[in-house]
């Protein structure tokens, strides 16, 4: 929120210059002050653009949906609703184009009014690492936002302007992974600004913008992967446009236009808090449980269902970092961004706030607001008015024996087939299968096959025997009978290999054993396995982890290998925190002792048999983090990856996919 509105700075038919003009956000802030002011337009760009009086020919001669033609559309729409509209060549980093430019928009128009600075990338590799960014590709970044803000600032210079608006951008304040060009070219424009004012008496504003989300036909820029989430669209952009015009008489540099809570973002994404101050925190949310259990306690019993409701949706929206009016009741919380790291942060967050402990499945079992809180007001609170579904029918009919803690998590429970059974990779966490359910037929249901050891009072099983029986009681308590078809990705294929041979000797059929990027059961065990010891355990899941954040966790191993394993944990803990993942010490020492059990299980394993029948095996076409993982590349030249080939085997080599 903006303190206080003033009246928009915008004159009838006035004069206004768009630098990067016939780009989709400048476009669009023409066609806004078209409809408004019906104002008189310069539009500047750098790539040549058909003169006015070919436009028709164009448009008789090109296809509707053509780049050229959606901008002719859109400049002829500005003129319908009164505005004039100039169109010009210009570099904005070009001195002398620049000031031609302008003096052939004076000579027709007259003086100007405002000037709008919106170049966007002038190049073809928007996003760029560190390690990777070149002198190219920063310039590319540079040209338009440094060199032609200062550009720009010269051939302003004695005129008498309301106002000048730089769209700079939201990563000037956040970062971004691959933005590093890109967030230092715009945080030059909102220092510059504040420059500016210091000497100027027109006043200049920079305003940092969320990515506004055009259609892939109207932008030639990526979004970048930390952004996209928050993304605008035009008709929000135009509101927050209209609130920052607003804002003139507080004589403000810069804005922060944010989509989400910026300071939840800030501390996720920039802060480097230490776990000392992390741990504050937990304890901040945590003590606020008693009051908030007290509220719905007290509170009337018609109440209590929506309190609940509404604390979920904050939670959801303070870790997703959206506003909460976002987030309707029916909505799948996956479907809203919730990767598997957040899901824990989330799951945390509720057992602190509420101090409660809720399962690893949360998501799955209770995939709506409306169901989690109906599950929470039921199963944990007890509230005996609430509107919850029966424990049954939430869980999609699977019926537990409380002496048995199941692995089957319905992801997606409905469909005519019969259903695929999965088991994840050596986390054993199902998060990551819910993009296969994205990809498969409506009428296909699918189960994932978690680790045992992720909720809390479960002790992971550390031979693969004991791991398919335990997962053999679990889905038959939905199928009892085969055939079966089964899946496993990555060291999940040993598992449900062990799965399919154990329910051969029950005289079960196997219709589908499918194995992704599992490495085969003939293979040596390679000395670095074996050998694996806590260290290298902790160093490999902060590199799992650092490719889902996206973040480097910097685990060093010398730190390691100087300190006991509590402390190991501890200092893994610290630098996910620091590197944005909110993570218990309980949630990560149980996460431990899963992957710890799941190595020990895939390296012990020795089948006692070889499988009769078919197996269907996927590889990957990249194959550089398995080459890293093993420190050879002898098993990867196998083109079945150990597993053997024949007459039951079929092999589906560098399949792409979701």
């Amino acid at each position: 929120e903006t303190p206080g509105a003033g009246t928009l700075p915008l004159t009838k038919k006035g004069v206004y210059l768009i630098i990067g003009g016939l780009g989709a956000i400048g476009l669009s802030l023409g066609l806004h002050l078209a409809k408004t002011v019906r104002a008189k337009l310069i539009l500047t760009g750098r790539s040549l653009f058909p003169a006015r009086d070919d436009w028709s020919q164009w448009l008789a001669t090109h296809d509707a949906e053509d780049r050229i033609s959606r901008k002719i559309q859109k400049l002829q729409a500005m003129e319908a609703m009164g505005a004039e509209v100039m169109v010009l060549n210009a570099d904005v980093a070009n001195g002398q184009q620049m000031e031609e430019a302008i003096a052939q928009a004076e000579a027709r128009f007259g003086n100007i009014n405002g000037v709008i600075h919106s170049v966007m990338f002038t190049g073809d590799k928007a996003l760029c690492s560190i390690k990777e960014i070149t002198k190219t590709d920063i310039w590319q970044h540079f040209h338009g936002k440094v060199q032609g803000t200062i550009v720009l600032s010269k051939v302003l210079q004695n005129k008498n302007l309301d106002f000048c608006i730089l769209m700079s951008s939201i990563a000037s304040v956040l970062g971004g992974l691959g933005d590093v060009a890109y967030s230092a070219a715009n945080l030059f424009m909102d220092v510059f600004v504040h420059q500016q004012n210091r000497v100027n008496s027109v006043p200049w504003l920079s305003v940092n913008w969320e990515t506004w989300e055009f259609p892939k036909q109207d932008r030639n820029y990526e979004i970048a992967a930390g952004l996209a989430e928050f993304a605008i669209t035009p008709e929000e952009g135009i509101q927050a446009f209209e609130r920052v015009l607003s804002t003139q008489e507080l004589e403000l540099d810069q804005i922060i236009v944010s989509s989400g809570d910026l300071q939840t973002r800030i501390d996720r994404w920039v802060k480097l808090k230490s776990v000392k101050e992390r741990n504050n925190e937990h304890q901040q949310v945590s003590s606020p449980s008693v009051d908030l259990r007290k509220q719905l306690e007290t509170a009337p019993m018609g109440e209590r269902q929506g309190l609940l409701v509404t604390h979920v949706r904050a939670q959801v929206a303070k870790v997703l970092g959206i506003s909460p009016q976002r987030i309707t009741l029916e909505q799948k919380l996956i479907d809203l961004g919730l990767d598997s790291l957040m899901s824990i942060e989330l799951r945390n967050a509720l057992q602190l706030s509420l101090g409660l402990s809720v399962p690893s499945t949360l998501l799955f079992d209770y995939p709506t607001p409306e169901a989690l809180a109906s599950y929470l007001a039921q199963e944990v609170l007890a509230f005996e008015d609430s509107k919850s579904l029966s424990n049954a029918s939430i869980k999609q009919g699977i019926v537990e024996d409380d002496s048995y803690r199941s692995t089957l998590v319905s992801i997606q429970p409905n469909g005519s087939k019969p259903p695929l059974f999965f088991v994840p990779g050596v986390l054993g966490n199902v998060f990551d299968l819910y993009p296969l359910a994205q990809h498969l037929d409506s009428e296909q249901p699918l189960y994932g096959l978690r680790s045992l050891g992720l909720d809390e009072g479960e002790k992971p099983l550390t031979r693969m025997e004991d791991i398919a029986a335990h997962h053999i009681q679990a889905l038959q308590a939905v199928q009892p009978k085969g055939p079966y078809f089964l899946g496993g990705h990555s060291a999940g294929g040993k598992v449900v290999f062990e799965i399919a041979q154990q329910l051969k000797n029950q005289g079960q059929e196997v219709a589908l054993l499918a194995i992704m990027d599992g490495l085969g059961t003939n293979i040596q065990k390679y000395q670095y396995f074996a050998d694996w010891n806590n260290t290298k355990l902790i160093n490999d899941i902060s590199s799992f982890y650092q490719g889902s954040l996206g973040e480097a966790v910097n685990v060093y191993p010398e730190t390691l290998q100087s300190i006991g394993e509590e402390e190991q944990l501890n200092y893994l803990l610290e630098r996910l925190r620091v590197a944005g993942f909110k993570l218990s010490q309980d949630e990560l020492k149980r996460i431990f002792q899963v992957y710890k059990a799941n190595v020990k299980a895939d390296v012990d394993y020795i089948p006692q048999e070889s499988y009769p029948t078919s197996i269907t095996f996927f590889r990957a076409m990249e194959t550089e983090v398995f080459e890293a993982t093993l420190g050879e590349t002898t098993i990867l030249e196998d083109p079945t990856w150990g597993w053997g080939i024949g007459d039951n085997l079929s092999l589906y080599a560098n399949c792409q996919g979701g």
